[in-house]
């Protein structure tokens, strides 16, 4: 198993492996690790490399680490990456998960804290903190009284423009553009076949998006997808 730490300083990184290393070798004995302190550098190991998880910090020297998010899951949807910030402002949480983030902790957190992100993401399943819920719940409170009395078909931000429509509120903020089309067309009766043709993808790529918007809805089978659907308007 092989993690990427991503972080300009020395000092973090070091406390990263350190606190990492106290509880993966009990799954991971062969664990090693990557180190880049900037984006670029960043990209250069991933394209190398396969890493079963990416560390990032929100903030490097030479580009933001939400951009650098969005071009590693760009290149590779299925690529796990846990941003570590020193930011708890809810536009970050929610511009991470949307840039396609598999969870997000601020470096302010307890070691456990991040000894359950990183064990819940190697599982398949996406973090979200009780932080990240806080912050969450604010910004769905404030697109629903900014998207209050304004017009547009879909009160506010378009579909495949960054996020979903205002007005879904909680969870479903954290949907990507690309999330958010594929549960719509899901939703709509498409297989995953005809939703990989029609946005030139694979479908295991499909299968992925899906996924993760599921597990971000909370949302377990088809049928819970269709009143979820149905109960907030989802629509291409």
């Amino acid at each position: 198993m092989r993690f990427l730490i991503v972080d300009d300083h020395a000092v973090v990184r070091k406390g990263i492996i350190e606190i990492v290393h106290d509880f993966v070798p009990d799954i991971a004995p062969d664990l090693t690790f990557d180190e880049a302190t900037t984006a670029a550098e960043a990209l250069r190991l991933a394209a190398r490399q396969r890493h079963d998880l990416i560390l990032l910090d929100i903030s490097l020297p030479d580009d933001s680490g939400l951009a650098t998010l969005a071009r590693l899951k760009e290149e590779d949807p299925e690529r796990p990456v846990l941003i570590l910030s020193v930011h708890r402002e809810d536009e970050y949480v929610v511009h991470a998960f949307r840039n396609g983030a598999d969870g997000y902790i601020t470096k302010s957190s307890a070691p456990e804290e991040l000894r359950e992100a990183v064990t819940r993401i190697l599982e398949g399943d996406v973090y979200i903190s009780p932080t990240v819920a806080a912050a969450l719940a604010t910004a769905a409170t404030g697109r629903m009284r900014g998207s209050a009395g304004h017009g547009g078909a879909d009160g506010g931000m378009p579909p495949y423009g960054g996020g979903v429509p205002n007005g879904l509120g909680g969870l479903a903020a954290l949907l990507s553009a690309r999330e958010y089309e594929v549960i719509a067309r899901l939703a709509q009766g498409a297989t995953v076949a005809e939703i990989a043709r029609v946005m030139n993808l694979s479908g295991k790529t499909v299968s992925t998006y899906k996924t993760r918007a599921m597990r971000k809805l909370n949302i377990t089978n088809q049928a819970e997808l269709l009143r979820f659907a149905m109960r907030h308007g989802l629509s291409m």
